[in-house]
């Protein structure tokens, strides 16, 4: 049973990595294209709907993906429960957003905001019907058609984005490629989950699965909205150019990081689920997340901040040189996003969402404090003061996750801080080649190509553990 579930789970991964890095690789280079099509002040108009968005988009789910995924007795009624809801939603907060487009406007001082905002916001309903499908697919494991729904998706959407920025439609090409993509998304879900809702609304079973959820919506509602208060306060007291600077050294930041966590971790989730009794094996599996995710993370994020003036230059142009420095900043910001989320999803695991909304509630008041204290020195405080809250979070998750299964932060700690000294190092050694190397191109490549051979002969001497479990795994495959 243990060797099914290893292959089950190494299966996940390897598909896992395909849709995400083959979708997120496809966005990444329509967005490079994008950046050099159209202006900073472009993306600083839909950074200014997102925030709407994804906070409605929150509230539709109401944590219900999760609760789903962690229960073993989940049934019909409940898939069919949780789709009717969120779709009755999603009407709801559209509606809701419609008529307060106007007053939105004002509030940026951006007249054009209206209509884009009420175009885009019919992404709520749009995802709304394929939330649950695309939930069921991460229940059994099932990447493989996920990475098929997101590749075609991405693709299409990117490719008419690109023709509309080439046209002159401006920040109009943004906003149908978020459209178009989110519809096929949705449609090619229903499709690869071949399941549609057979049973009405069931109240006892919103409330059977609400008990859980509530308290995740809370957390990711407070996330959500305390995330979005940088683009919030930015897009209120600096320009469009700029929120379109920081909202782009954001995305590239994130990029790696995120991904890489997403990856592990929407593998990792159904998988422990099935030994959340188990807190010896939890434990040993924890302990291992942390490592693999920490040894693929941290050296992209290291050349990330080695490398950000070449990488900038090459792929986006001289004109978003002024985000070089918020990149590098919030690259030391993201590199321990990972660290944090696989201490909540131990509470998620453990069904102990009153922890992670208790947790959220502390890291967002201290987060609140330290944008009060930055946000009027510059983009760059900003930025330095939300890499400060990061280190403030993972202290607060791991001391909040430790009861659970006995993985204190010192045990953590263990895990990960050898590998981020090689990572820094060999990312140390890739910056340090800018200065000697030529060319923003060649910087880059011989950059990457030095740092990479670094860290893994670094990695091969004194990391011999992860080195063999890598070895393994790829003779496995092969």
């Amino acid at each position: 049973m243990a060797e099914d579930l290893k292959k089950e789970t190494a299966k996940g991964v390897i598909w896992s990595s395909i849709e995400k890095f083959g979708t997120q690789g496809i966005n990444f280079l329509v967005n490079i294209i994008l950046a050099r099509l159209l202006l900073p002040a472009d993306f600083g108009l839909i950074a200014m709907c997102t925030v709407f968005l994804q906070i409605s988009q929150t509230i539709i789910d109401c944590g219900f993906s999760n609760a789903l995924i962690q229960r073993k007795d989940r049934n019909e009624t409940d898939f069919s429960t949780v789709f009717w809801f969120n779709l009755g939603l999603s009407f709801l907060l559209y509606g809701i957003l419609f008529v307060a487009a106007p007053w939105i406007s004002d509030f940026y001082h951006a007249p054009e905001l209206t209509g884009i905002l009420r175009l885009l916001c019919v992404i709520l309903i749009l995802g709304a019907i394929g939330s649950v499908h695309q939930t069921r697919l991460y229940i059994n494991l099932q990447f493989k058609r996920l990475a098929i729904v997101s590749s075609v998706s991405s693709v299409v959407s990117g490719g008419v984005a690109i023709w509309m920025a080439y046209a002159g439609r401006g920040v109009w090409s943004l906003v149908w490629m978020s459209l178009i993509k989110i519809f096929l998304i949705s449609v090619l879900l229903i499709f690869a989950a071949r399941w549609w809702p057979k049973k009405p609304f069931s109240m006892p079973a919103f409330r059977r699965l609400f008990s859980y959820s509530s308290r995740l919506l809370g957390a990711n509602l407070i996330h959500q909205i305390f995330y979005n208060l940088y683009t919030i306060v930015i897009g209120k007291f600096y320009s469009q150019r700029q929120l379109g600077y920081f909202n782009r050294a954001e995305l590239f930041a994130r990029f790696p990081s995120q991904t890489l966590s997403l990856v592990v971790g929407r593998v990792a989730f159904p998988v422990l689920s099935r030994m959340q009794d188990d807190n010896e094996r939890l434990a040993r599996a924890y302990s291992k997340y942390i490592t693999y995710s920490s040894a693929l993370i941290f050296p992209v994020m290291a050349a990330v901040v080695g490398l950000a003036e070449p990488l900038v230059i090459f792929l986006l142009t001289d004109k978003w040189l002024p985000i070089v420095p918020l990149l590098r900043i919030l690259s030391l910001a993201w590199v321990t996003d990972h660290l944090c989320n696989i201490n909540l999803n131990m509470l998620y695991v453990k069904g102990r969402t009153d922890l992670a909304l208790r947790i959220e509630i502390l890291k967002k008041g201290v987060a609140t404090l330290f944008l009060i204290l930055t946000m009027k020195h510059g983009l760059a405080a900003i930025c330095w003061g939300f890499a400060a809250y990061s280190l403030f979070s993972i202290a607060a998750t791991a001391y909040y996750s430790r009861p659970l299964i006995g993985l204190s932060i010192w045990r953590q700690m263990r895990d990960y801080l050898p590998i981020f000294l090689l990572a820094s190092i060999a990312g140390g050694g890739a910056w340090l080649l800018t200065m000697v190397v030529p060319g923003a191109g060649w910087q880059l490549l011989t950059g990457l190509l030095v740092g990479a051979a670094a860290y893994l002969l670094m990695i091969r001497f004194f990391e011999r553990p992860i080195w063999e479990e890598a070895v393994s795994l790829l003779r496995r495959r092969n």
